[in-house]
């Protein structure tokens, strides 16, 4: 049939790769609830609002740039290509990528690396792995190049892939960490996705069946 194909098994594993911490915070404890969630302050009762616990109050928040390791990635590539009579040429290929990473680095400002872009999942001395904001699971790349006359030269290139990765986020500061960017919050912590009823306290408990409902309606949210 005239057709080759090819096959690329990339694995590439982080050994020293950059992270943030801010060193000017201390644990307080752990949320009674949401899977016990790492607490660095504590929340006014009335009004939700967090106050973090700095180690110094002479200083707000303290950046340490480290280096951290087990950021991973794995790539398979599978292409196809045919040479037909008259110089046309087709190529088709399907990429898939599992990429995850402790922080993804999309910013050159500290700040907004730490607390706005990448969401805490774990603690923050030790980040959980997680989905790199640059993972792209899925890439279809076809490519159609025909000949023209006089000489010229005719392509086609389409490429389709998935989107980007995003996490659902509290508005509010869950874990008190004081987290800010620019002046103003970050909203940095996500969300804790409740088991069942008993596992969150609404407002209004008659609103769980809405909510179980979109949870429901979410693969990402069904499956944690």
């Amino acid at each position: 049939w005239g057709v080759v194909g090819t096959v690329d098994l990339l694995h590439v594993r982080g050994v020293n790769q950059f992270y943030l911490n801010d060193v000017n915070l201390a644990p307080t404890g752990a949320a009674a609830g949401e899977g016990g969630r790492v607490l660095y302050g504590s929340h006014d009762p009335a009004t939700g609002d967090g106050t973090a616990n700095r180690r110094s109050v002479a200083f707000g928040p303290v950046i340490q740039v480290r280096n951290s390791s087990g950021d991973r990635s794995y790539v398979a590539t599978v292409q196809f290509q045919k040479r037909f009579a008259g110089g046309a040429e087709l190529s088709l290929g399907y990429t898939y990528t599992d990429s995850k990473d402790r922080m993804s680095a999309a910013a050159d400002i500290a700040s907004l690396n730490f607390g706005r872009i990448n969401p805490l999942d774990g603690t923050l001395e030790r980040r959980r792995l997680a989905t790199s904001m640059y993972s792209v699971p899925h890439k279809i790349t076809l490519v159609g190049a025909f000949d023209l006359p006089l000489g010229a030269r005719f392509s086609l290139l389409y490429n389709g892939f998935s989107g980007a990765p995003y996490a659902y986020r509290v508005t509010g500061d869950a874990n008190a960490d004081g987290a800010s960017a620019f002046g103003g919050p970050s909203f940095n912590d996500p969300i804790y996705v409740p088991k069942d009823a008993a596992d969150i306290t609404l407002a209004d408990p008659a609103e769980w069946e809405a909510l179980d409902g979109y949870i429901r309606s979410k693969p990402c949210l069904r499956e944690q």
